[in-house]
């Protein structure tokens, strides 16, 4: 079933709307922590952009629902592991996540910042995670402020199209924040249909799949994935030879990551046995081997 398929009645009215932008707050604990951490980068030259609450909120001048919890951004990948060394040095915590992904807590806070890195496609000139992709035009130059702090949120166009998927796909809160942006595009005139046709959510929605553990992995993939055996050989050589700067990585790793990833990856093998690796491993894979599998083989696992 499509959002426009859904029943009407069970969207939020415009009054609703109103009274909901009324009410809306935004911690100061975000604010903080978006200030903080966007500091970082504008130190390394880097660019991040705001996805998600904070980032509706900075396009319409004002929240329209109370903003407590972490924030979401977009970077690029290159130089990258400058940002989190620094981030690090300044007392964040960093945490990997999957495929192209990390975590920052700020520790006064506790607040988290999840970072989602792109590629830029050569030959399209689209920014791409995983198996999203999105036209470069989602990703402007331009800031705004919001709670006193500048912040470069993704595009109006951008926003709506994540949103109506998520509404698609889960209702909950994304179907009023899809109506509020479809109702600040409309005042100004702008249209998403384009934008929505040049971008991509191929397979599973991305997800931190970090709570699956080995033996569901292991079933998943034996169920899905012929080449397992040779993935699984390749882990324990990566792991057993994680110190040796001769190793040459896999063409599948090579194929799936970007150097600056594979390294963090090997340096990782050398911190736990194997097992737990393997684990480790499984959660950043995952989102990459999404077209290996039926929806239903994931739902078995969920």
């Amino acid at each position: 079933m499509g959002f426009e398929d859904r029943n009407k009645e069970s969207l939020p009215v415009a009054g609703v709307v109103e009274k909901t932008e009324k009410e809306a707050s935004i911690s100061p604990e975000i604010l903080k922590s978006a200030s903080d951490f966007q500091k970082v980068f504008n130190e390394h030259g880097k660019k991040v952009w705001l996805m998600g609450s904070l980032s509706i909120a900075a396009h319409l001048g004002e929240p329209h629902r109370d903003i407590t919890n972490d924030i979401d951004y977009f970077t690029t990948t290159d130089d990258i592991d400058e940002v989190i060394l620094d981030l690090e040095d300044r007392g964040f915590i960093v945490e990997e996540g999957w495929g192209n992904k990390f975590r920052a807590t700020n520790p006064e806070t506790g607040i988290r910042a999840d970072v989602a890195m792109l590629d830029i496609n050569s030959e399209t000139g689209n920014y791409e995670v995983a198996d999203w992709s999105f036209p470069a035009s989602g990703f402007p130059e331009d800031e705004k402020e919001i709670g006193g702090i500048n912040v470069r949120p993704i595009s109006l166009e951008m926003l709506a199209t994540m949103k109506k998927k998520a509404a698609e796909d889960s209702g909950g809160k994304h179907i009023l924040d899809y109506q509020v942006l479809e109702a600040e595009m409309s005042q100004l005139g702008l249209d998403a249909s384009e934008f929505a046709k040049q971008t991509k959510f191929d397979g599973l929605d991305i997800i931190d799949k970090s709570d699956l553990t080995g033996d569901d992995w292991e079933y998943l993939i034996e169920k899905k994935w012929a080449k397992y055996g040779e993935l699984k050989d390749q882990l324990v050589e990566l792991h057993e030879r994680a110190g040796d700067d001769s190793y040459e990585y896999p063409e599948f790793l090579v194929a799936i990551f970007p150097a600056n990833v594979l390294e963090r990856i090997k340096n990782k093998a050398s911190e736990v046995d194997i097992e737990k690796f393997r684990v480790y491993i499984a959660s950043k894979f995952a989102t990459y081997f999404k077209e290996k599998f039926e929806d239903d083989a994931y739902g078995e696992v969920k």
